[in-house]
């Protein structure tokens, strides 16, 4: 799961890559599917709960719970 990033620029020294071409070189050797969560960096500014116990379902719909 990668949270999505909007108005990205480059720092005085460049990446050479896209935000998304690091990240998919990051997963390349990975047999799992990327999902990006909409949080940190959108309008819709979702919050994960850090060091909790979560279930992700993906299907036609994704659903995040979290264990209270």
């Amino acid at each position: 799961m990668v949270g999505s990033m909007i108005r990205m620029n480059d720092n005085t020294v460049p990446y050479g890559k896209t935000a998304n071409e690091i990240i998919a070189a990051a997963m390349d050797e990975f047999d799992y599917r990327l999902l990006r969560f909409p949080g940190r960096h959108e309008k819709i500014n979702l919050a994960l709960f850090l060091g909790g116990r979560a279930k992700l379902v993906v299907d036609h719909d994704v659903t995040l719970a979290f264990d209270t």
